[in-house]
């Protein structure tokens, strides 16, 4: 009977972790990171995408793709990047990683206790690519590769309501 409950209980935990690890964030609105040079940033309702790394392959990922790209590219994409870095050692973290980091000429937010992205959604060696509507995540996936995720930035998304009221407009004009 001990083993059948024990069984159970470990079942239950890997689903439950499971469901946990594919969580998406409810409300960006709420999000408060500092970003790589310590500056406290609060998201945008603009931001359309959230590029959302975990790991050094999703990191170089977004690197690769913003390579030759100008400064200003994910702020005219409407995009923000994220990293969750607290996997890393703190002494490494402080170290090596961050002044690495600031060397960078775009804005990267960083989760360095886990504690605000550690349920999103991960899969190792890829980028969450998040999209967002007035602060709600409406959808995701995971990019492996910088071509790719150039290409899903680059997608116009269209809202439901534009679509709608653009259907209409053409009506009119047919009329």
């Amino acid at each position: 009977m001990f083993k059948t409950a024990a069984t159970t209980l470990t079942l239950m935990s890997l689903l439950l972790g499971s469901a946990a690890a594919v969580a998406a964030p409810e409300d960006m609105e709420k999000l408060r990171l500092r970003d790589q040079h310590e500056v406290p940033v609060r998201m945008s309702a603009n931001i359309r995408y959230v590029l959302f790394t975990h790991d050094m392959s999703g990191k170089d990922i977004v690197e690769e793709m913003l390579a030759e790209k100008p400064d200003d590219y994910l702020d005219t994409h409407d995009a923000l990047f994220i990293a969750d870095i607290s996997g890393m050692p703190r002494i490494i973290a402080r170290m090596f990683a961050l002044p690495s980091l600031r060397k960078k000429p775009y804005r990267i937010l960083l989760d360095e206790v886990g504690n605000q992205t550690g349920d999103w959604a991960r899969e190792d060696d890829a980028v969450t690519l998040y999209t967002i509507d007035n602060y709600q995540v409406t959808g995701f996936s995971f990019i492996s590769n910088a071509a790719g995720l150039e290409q899903a930035i680059n997608t116009p998304l269209l809202a439901p309501e534009a679509d709608s009221g653009n259907a209409e407009e053409s009506e009119q004009n047919a009329d």
